[in-house]
Protein backbone atom coordinates (compact mmCIF):
# COMPACT_ATOMS: atom_id res chain seq x y z
CA UNK A 1 0.00 0.00 0.00
CA UNK A 2 1.44 3.62 -0.83
CA UNK A 3 0.55 6.15 1.49
CA UNK A 4 0.27 9.63 -0.09
CA UNK A 5 1.70 12.58 1.46
CA UNK A 6 -0.49 15.34 1.59
CA UNK A 7 1.60 18.78 0.76
CA UNK A 8 0.52 21.35 2.71
CA UNK A 9 0.45 24.82 1.09
CA UNK A 10 1.77 27.48 2.56
CA UNK A 11 -0.31 30.98 3.04
CA UNK A 12 1.44 33.96 1.41
CA UNK A 13 0.30 37.73 2.18
CA UNK A 14 1.23 41.13 0.81
CA UNK A 15 2.10 43.59 2.85
CA UNK A 16 -0.88 45.67 1.80
CA UNK A 17 -3.05 42.88 2.86
CA UNK A 18 -1.29 42.51 6.26
CA UNK A 19 -2.07 45.54 7.25
CA UNK A 20 -5.29 45.98 5.99
CA UNK A 21 -6.65 42.81 8.41
CA UNK A 22 -7.57 45.33 11.38
CA UNK A 23 -4.29 43.95 13.27
CA UNK A 24 -1.17 45.70 15.31
CA UNK A 25 1.62 45.08 12.83
CA UNK A 26 4.75 44.82 14.77
CA UNK A 27 8.02 45.24 12.83
CA UNK A 28 10.88 43.59 13.68
CA UNK A 29 14.94 44.71 12.43
CA UNK A 30 15.49 41.81 10.66
CA UNK A 31 13.05 42.76 7.87
CA UNK A 32 15.58 44.84 6.65
CA UNK A 33 16.65 41.93 3.94
CA UNK A 34 15.66 38.98 2.60
CA UNK A 35 17.12 35.73 4.18
CA UNK A 36 20.14 34.12 2.19
CA UNK A 37 20.42 37.51 0.46
CA UNK A 38 23.29 40.07 1.02
CA UNK A 39 22.34 43.09 2.82
CA UNK A 40 24.22 46.25 3.25
CA UNK A 41 27.41 44.44 4.89
CA UNK A 42 27.66 41.83 2.72
CA UNK A 43 28.07 44.37 -0.19
CA UNK A 44 30.61 46.42 1.48
CA UNK A 45 33.13 44.25 4.07
CA UNK A 46 36.06 42.89 3.14
CA UNK A 47 36.40 45.79 0.23
CA UNK A 48 39.61 47.26 1.35
CA UNK A 49 38.33 50.45 2.19
CA UNK A 50 38.00 51.18 -1.73
CA UNK A 51 35.27 52.31 -3.56
CA UNK A 52 36.13 51.18 -6.86
CA UNK A 53 35.42 47.09 -5.19
CA UNK A 54 31.71 48.07 -4.82
CA UNK A 55 29.14 47.05 -7.47
CA UNK A 56 27.35 50.52 -7.68
CA UNK A 57 24.19 48.05 -8.96
CA UNK A 58 23.85 46.53 -6.05
CA UNK A 59 23.94 49.39 -3.60
CA UNK A 60 21.60 50.80 -5.37
CA UNK A 61 19.19 48.01 -4.84
CA UNK A 62 20.14 47.86 -1.21
CA UNK A 63 19.27 51.33 -0.61
CA UNK A 64 16.27 51.11 -2.60
CA UNK A 65 14.92 47.83 -0.45
CA UNK A 66 15.92 50.11 2.96
CA UNK A 67 13.68 52.94 1.98
CA UNK A 68 11.04 50.66 1.33
CA UNK A 69 11.75 48.93 4.83
CA UNK A 70 11.63 52.30 6.05
CA UNK A 71 8.26 53.23 4.43
CA UNK A 72 7.08 50.07 6.42
CA UNK A 73 7.04 52.42 9.76
CA UNK A 74 4.27 55.25 8.01
CA UNK A 75 1.79 52.33 8.23
CA UNK A 76 -0.84 53.53 11.25
CA UNK A 77 -0.66 50.27 12.69
CA UNK A 78 2.86 49.58 12.88
CA UNK A 79 4.51 49.65 15.54
CA UNK A 80 7.91 48.02 17.05
CA UNK A 81 9.67 48.21 20.37
CA UNK A 82 12.75 50.42 22.08
CA UNK A 83 14.97 47.25 21.93
CA UNK A 84 14.63 47.48 17.54
CA UNK A 85 14.69 51.17 17.68
CA UNK A 86 17.62 50.72 19.51
CA UNK A 87 19.19 48.02 17.30
CA UNK A 88 18.32 50.57 14.18
CA UNK A 89 20.57 52.75 15.94
CA UNK A 90 23.55 50.48 16.49
CA UNK A 91 22.90 49.46 12.72
CA UNK A 92 23.05 53.49 11.70
CA UNK A 93 26.11 53.57 14.30
CA UNK A 94 27.89 50.94 12.06
CA UNK A 95 27.00 52.33 8.59
CA UNK A 96 28.00 55.72 10.07
CA UNK A 97 31.36 54.41 11.08
CA UNK A 98 32.09 52.27 7.55
CA UNK A 99 30.77 55.34 4.79
CA UNK A 100 33.47 57.32 7.38
CA UNK A 101 36.46 54.84 6.93
CA UNK A 102 35.71 54.78 2.85
CA UNK A 103 35.83 58.54 2.74
CA UNK A 104 39.52 58.32 4.75
CA UNK A 105 40.91 55.88 2.11
CA UNK A 106 39.11 57.58 -1.27
CA UNK A 107 40.11 61.52 -0.46
CA UNK A 108 40.01 61.71 -3.96
CA UNK A 109 37.74 61.26 -7.09
CA UNK A 110 35.33 58.60 -6.73
CA UNK A 111 32.38 61.96 -6.79
CA UNK A 112 29.49 59.04 -7.80
CA UNK A 113 30.32 56.72 -5.10
CA UNK A 114 30.56 59.93 -2.50
CA UNK A 115 27.57 60.73 -3.55
CA UNK A 116 25.78 57.46 -3.17
CA UNK A 117 27.49 56.55 0.36
CA UNK A 118 26.02 59.87 1.60
CA UNK A 119 22.41 58.33 0.13
CA UNK A 120 22.87 55.14 2.38
CA UNK A 121 23.71 57.54 5.31
CA UNK A 122 20.69 60.00 5.04
CA UNK A 123 18.26 56.53 3.61
CA UNK A 124 19.79 54.64 7.30
CA UNK A 125 18.95 57.58 9.23
CA UNK A 126 15.57 58.02 7.82
CA UNK A 127 14.74 54.20 8.77
CA UNK A 128 15.70 54.94 11.90
CA UNK A 129 13.88 57.95 12.33
CA UNK A 130 10.68 56.20 11.30
CA UNK A 131 11.01 53.50 13.46
CA UNK A 132 11.50 55.52 16.79
CA UNK A 133 8.16 57.38 15.27
CA UNK A 134 6.63 53.78 15.55
CA UNK A 135 7.90 53.54 19.09
CA UNK A 136 5.87 52.17 21.39
CA UNK A 137 6.67 51.37 25.41
CA UNK A 138 4.71 49.69 28.44
CA UNK A 139 5.33 50.24 31.60
CA UNK A 140 3.32 47.38 33.75
CA UNK A 141 3.92 44.84 35.49
CA UNK A 142 1.81 42.33 33.06
CA UNK A 143 4.22 43.23 30.57
CA UNK A 144 7.22 42.26 33.28
CA UNK A 145 6.13 39.33 34.28
CA UNK A 146 5.51 38.32 30.55
CA UNK A 147 9.14 39.00 29.54
CA UNK A 148 10.24 36.75 32.73
CA UNK A 149 8.20 34.01 31.46
CA UNK A 150 9.42 34.11 27.81
CA UNK A 151 12.90 34.37 28.48
CA UNK A 152 12.69 31.45 31.32
CA UNK A 153 11.29 29.44 28.86
CA UNK A 154 14.13 30.74 25.64
CA UNK A 155 16.91 29.72 27.82
CA UNK A 156 15.61 26.78 29.27
CA UNK A 157 15.04 25.06 26.10
CA UNK A 158 17.57 27.33 24.20
CA UNK A 159 15.14 28.90 21.55
CA UNK A 160 17.76 30.57 19.84
CA UNK A 161 20.08 29.53 17.47
CA UNK A 162 23.59 29.78 18.49
CA UNK A 163 24.99 31.98 15.58
CA UNK A 164 28.86 32.25 16.60
CA UNK A 165 30.71 30.62 14.04
CA UNK A 166 29.19 34.15 11.75
CA UNK A 167 30.43 35.94 14.49
CA UNK A 168 34.07 37.16 13.10
CA UNK A 169 37.35 37.45 15.61
CA UNK A 170 34.77 35.43 18.19
CA UNK A 171 34.32 31.59 17.07
CA UNK A 172 33.94 30.36 20.04
CA UNK A 173 31.48 32.34 22.27
CA UNK A 174 27.13 31.47 21.52
CA UNK A 175 26.39 35.46 21.52
CA UNK A 176 22.31 34.28 21.03
CA UNK A 177 21.50 35.12 24.73
CA UNK A 178 23.58 38.45 24.99
CA UNK A 179 20.00 40.36 24.86
CA UNK A 180 16.17 40.19 25.39
CA UNK A 181 15.33 41.84 22.29
CA UNK A 182 13.47 38.73 20.56
CA UNK A 183 11.55 37.76 23.76
CA UNK A 184 10.88 41.57 24.81
CA UNK A 185 9.15 41.68 20.71
CA UNK A 186 7.22 38.20 21.91
CA UNK A 187 6.00 39.38 25.03
CA UNK A 188 4.84 43.12 23.61
CA UNK A 189 2.70 40.97 20.90
CA UNK A 190 1.24 39.01 23.63
CA UNK A 191 0.76 41.77 25.71
CA UNK A 192 -1.46 43.66 22.84
CA UNK A 193 -3.52 40.37 21.98
CA UNK A 194 -3.76 39.98 25.76
CA UNK A 195 -4.79 43.07 27.45
CA UNK A 196 -4.95 45.81 24.41
CA UNK A 197 -7.82 43.27 23.15
CA UNK A 198 -6.35 43.41 19.16
CA UNK A 199 -5.76 41.03 16.71
CA UNK A 200 -1.41 41.14 16.18
CA UNK A 201 0.62 40.50 13.04
CA UNK A 202 4.52 40.07 13.38
CA UNK A 203 6.49 40.58 10.70
CA UNK A 204 10.36 39.27 11.43
CA UNK A 205 12.73 37.45 9.29
CA UNK A 206 14.23 36.15 12.41
CA UNK A 207 13.50 32.27 12.86
CA UNK A 208 14.25 33.00 16.51
CA UNK A 209 10.97 34.81 16.60
CA UNK A 210 8.75 31.96 15.41
CA UNK A 211 10.34 29.46 17.37
CA UNK A 212 9.81 31.46 20.67
CA UNK A 213 6.27 32.26 19.66
CA UNK A 214 5.17 28.56 19.11
CA UNK A 215 7.20 27.19 22.08
CA UNK A 216 6.33 29.31 24.65
CA UNK A 217 2.55 29.60 23.21
CA UNK A 218 2.86 25.54 23.97
CA UNK A 219 3.98 25.56 27.94
CA UNK A 220 2.03 29.07 28.60
CA UNK A 221 -1.45 27.34 26.72
CA UNK A 222 -1.54 23.64 27.99
CA UNK A 223 -1.60 24.40 31.70
CA UNK A 224 -4.90 22.91 32.56
CA UNK A 225 -5.31 24.15 35.97
CA UNK A 226 -4.16 27.72 35.39
CA UNK A 227 -6.43 30.20 35.17
CA UNK A 228 -4.19 32.91 33.33
CA UNK A 229 -3.67 29.69 30.62
CA UNK A 230 -7.12 29.45 30.30
CA UNK A 231 -7.23 33.28 29.79
CA UNK A 232 -4.56 32.71 27.23
CA UNK A 233 -5.75 30.43 25.26
CA UNK A 234 -9.09 32.43 25.43
CA UNK A 235 -7.70 35.44 24.31
CA UNK A 236 -5.11 34.36 21.59
CA UNK A 237 -8.29 32.57 19.55
CA UNK A 238 -9.86 35.61 20.09
CA UNK A 239 -7.64 37.98 19.05
CA UNK A 240 -5.07 35.93 16.85
CA UNK A 241 -1.51 36.66 16.86
CA UNK A 242 0.30 35.48 13.47
CA UNK A 243 4.09 35.68 12.59
CA UNK A 244 5.08 36.12 8.58
CA UNK A 245 8.32 36.17 7.33
CA UNK A 246 9.20 37.37 3.59
CA UNK A 247 9.54 34.63 0.85
CA UNK A 248 13.08 34.25 -0.83
CA UNK A 249 11.89 33.18 -4.05
CA UNK A 250 9.36 36.29 -3.85
CA UNK A 251 10.40 39.12 -1.29
CA UNK A 252 7.22 40.93 -1.79
CA UNK A 253 5.22 37.98 -0.76
CA UNK A 254 5.00 37.25 3.21
CA UNK A 255 4.72 33.50 4.16
CA UNK A 256 2.37 32.60 7.34
CA UNK A 257 4.02 31.04 10.27
CA UNK A 258 2.57 31.23 13.47
CA UNK A 259 -0.77 31.69 13.70
CA UNK A 260 -2.84 31.41 17.57
CA UNK A 261 -5.91 31.34 15.98
CA UNK A 262 -4.89 27.66 14.90
CA UNK A 263 -2.82 26.69 17.25
CA UNK A 264 -3.47 23.46 19.66
CA UNK A 265 -1.97 24.70 22.78
CA UNK A 266 0.14 21.41 23.45
CA UNK A 267 3.03 20.95 25.24
CA UNK A 268 5.27 17.91 23.86
CA UNK A 269 7.18 16.54 27.43
CA UNK A 270 9.51 14.77 24.61
CA UNK A 271 10.87 18.03 22.98
CA UNK A 272 12.32 19.27 26.04
CA UNK A 273 16.14 18.77 26.86
CA UNK A 274 16.13 19.66 30.69
CA UNK A 275 16.57 16.73 33.23
CA UNK A 276 13.57 16.26 35.63
CA UNK A 277 14.69 18.55 38.47
CA UNK A 278 15.19 21.45 36.58
CA UNK A 279 12.21 21.19 34.80
CA UNK A 280 10.40 21.04 37.55
CA UNK A 281 11.94 23.80 39.25
CA UNK A 282 10.74 25.43 35.42
CA UNK A 283 7.44 24.47 36.30
CA UNK A 284 7.57 25.98 39.79
CA UNK A 285 8.71 29.36 38.97
CA UNK A 286 6.20 29.54 36.28
CA UNK A 287 3.92 29.12 38.13
CA UNK A 288 4.58 31.62 40.57
CA UNK A 289 4.36 34.24 37.88
CA UNK A 290 1.40 32.78 36.47
CA UNK A 291 -0.07 32.96 39.67
CA UNK A 292 1.18 36.86 40.02
CA UNK A 293 -0.84 37.44 36.57
CA UNK A 294 -3.82 35.86 37.08
CA UNK A 295 -4.02 37.84 40.16
CA UNK A 296 -3.61 41.19 38.40
CA UNK A 297 -6.19 40.29 35.96
CA UNK A 298 -9.33 42.83 35.31
CA UNK A 299 -12.64 42.04 37.18
CA UNK A 300 -15.90 42.59 35.80
CA UNK A 301 -18.81 45.02 36.55
CA UNK A 302 -19.88 42.81 39.37
CA UNK A 303 -16.66 41.94 41.22
CA UNK A 304 -16.54 38.56 39.97
CA UNK A 305 -13.46 36.89 38.31
CA UNK A 306 -13.24 37.22 34.20
CA UNK A 307 -11.53 35.16 32.01
CA UNK A 308 -13.04 36.77 29.01
CA UNK A 309 -10.53 37.99 26.47
CA UNK A 310 -10.11 41.82 26.36
CA UNK A 311 -12.16 43.27 23.14
CA UNK A 312 -11.05 46.81 21.70
CA UNK A 313 -13.56 49.28 21.72
CA UNK A 314 -12.29 51.01 19.25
Amino acid sequence: MVRRVRKVKRVCRRLEEIFSEGSLVYVDASCMSVPGKRNVFGILKNMGGRYSTIDPVKLDNTMNELEEFGKVFEEDVALTTPEIVSELAEFKKRIKSICQYFAENNSRGHDDMKSKFRRLKGVVSNVHAKARGAQTDVVDRRYDLLVEMIVDLSESFKLKKDLSFLTYGNHNRDQSYDNDHDERFVAMAYYSALYDGFPVSVLSNDGDVDDILVRTSEFIGARSHSNFSRFFRFSLGANPIKSYGSDFDDPSSWKLGYDSGRFPFSFNTKRHNLENGEFLKLHQRMGRRLAELDSLRKVDDQGEDSYEPAVNAE
